[in-house]
């Protein structure tokens, strides 16, 4: 378990026959940052590993199990003395779902968690291994923007829990409209970004609300 999925991306530099100077030049950073990330003292962004996988090639079915890899990584805690075949106390194996944010238009927060709607709604899911279950992946296409820019990546949300008046969020209101919302202080209270727009969020209910914990996860 790599945070950075080294041996994947290793093995189809060998089958597209490039060399590690070969990536070092498509992401513009030096040689030695390559080794940086190969013992997982730097991380790839999630633009990185897009060029990445653009650039070698990498079948759907090896980005599925490079991303599974890349979640349970990185949702890992820091890294214990543990040996390497046994998991942390409480981890296993779980089901991330994947699914579309127009799913989520006919989703009944009083009937079942968020996660458990979209295992039965959609055919795409990621494996992962972790301990924090409700964690479920929504895809977001061109059509939508954020901060006024296009956004072609999923959000990680907690299905399980409300969020904090500190979180970002996606919000879905009465007038069946999707929000990311991220409040900061203003001369006129409490500011909001949403999808495609600059606005206030005032006099509109709220039908459900959940945490992102992650807004920029390229799937596509």
């Amino acid at each position: 378990m790599h945070a950075n999925a080294w041996p994947l991306i290793e093995k189809y530099l060998k089958l597209r026959k490039k060399q590690q100077r070969d990536l070092a030049e498509l992401l513009e950073v030096t040689p030695a940052a390559i080794s940086q990330f190969k013992k997982e003292r730097i991380l790839f962004n999630p633009s990185q590993i897009g060029k990445i996988i653009n650039y070698l090639q990498i079948s759907q079915t090896d980005c599925d199990e490079l991303y599974s890899i890349l979640f349970s990584t990185r949702l890992m805690p820091p890294k214990e003395k543990t040996p390497k075949a046994t998991l942390p106390l409480g981890w296993e194996k779980r089901l991330l779902p994947v699914g579309e944010l127009e799913l989520l238009r006919r989703y009944e927060p009083g009937f079942e968690p968020m996660d458990q709607y979209l295992l039965r709604h959609t055919q795409k899911h990621i494996a992962i291994f972790g301990n924090r279950p409700g964690l479920c992946l929504v895809t977001l296409g061109p059509q939508y923007e954020l901060f006024g820019k296009s956004f072609l990546s999923a959000l990680l949300l907690d299905a399980l829990n409300e969020p904090s008046p500190e979180d970002f969020k996606l919000v879905y209101t009465q007038d069946r409209e999707f929000n990311i919302i991220r409040p900061t202080q203003n001369r006129d209270g409490v500011y909001f970004d949403f999808i495609g727009q600059n606005t206030l969020l005032r006099n509109r209910k709220i039908l459900w609300q959940r945490p992102i914990l992650a807004l920029d996860i390229p799937l596509e």
